[in-house]
């Protein structure tokens, strides 16, 4: 089973002041198996690193290590034009009511019918912005395989949900 891991997980595996059990557990799935990403996630990884560095966050040495790591996991990154990147992007923003590099991630899991992880304040703006019914009156649904961040991936009862009650979308 392929994972869909967006940035702020993948930067919490870099980030010691940001880990957590739920991105350690994530990181023991996608050692197991494949990730796949879209591909602005390579950038979001490197500003992310980028910024740690400059305040202070990690060292060279940190964030040599991090990639090292990184080089062993599988994954498969998503190609695409930059007109295919545009128009898609800017259709599933809207579709979802997302930012365009949020609804990358949600589009790639939902068209791929793969589980998406996303950490903290992500669950609760992916999940709301895709399950409920915005002001504008339009009805925005989400894909069924995620219908619910109450529980762990699929039956597998080895990747727990976070305290504050984020989880592995399905």
């Amino acid at each position: 089973m392929s994972l869909v891991v967006d940035a702020s997980v993948g930067l919490a595996w870099a980030l010691p002041d940001e880990s957590s059990a739920y991105a350690d557990a994530v990181l023991g799935v996608v050692e197991q198996e494949d990730l796949r990403v879209p591909e602005l996630r390579a950038r979001e990884i490197a500003n992310g690193l980028a910024v740690a560095y400059l305040r202070k966050r990690i060292t060279s040495t940190d964030e040599k290590a991090f990639l090292a790591a990184l080089s062993h996991l599988s994954i498969e990154v998503e190609a695409a034009s930059p007109l295919t990147v545009v128009r898609d992007g800017t259709a599933a923003a809207m579709r979802y009511g997302l930012t365009a590099y949020d609804a990358a991630y949600v589009d790639l899991a939902s068209r791929e019918r793969l589980v998406l992880a996303v950490s903290g304040a992500d669950v609760s703006r992916v999940h709301r912005r895709t399950l409920s019914y915005p002001s504008s009156g339009r009805s925005y649904r989400a894909p069924p395989e995620w219908c619910s961040v109450s529980h762990p991936i699929g039956a597998l009862q080895s990747y727990p949900t976070r305290p504050d009650g984020a989880a592995l979308l399905e």
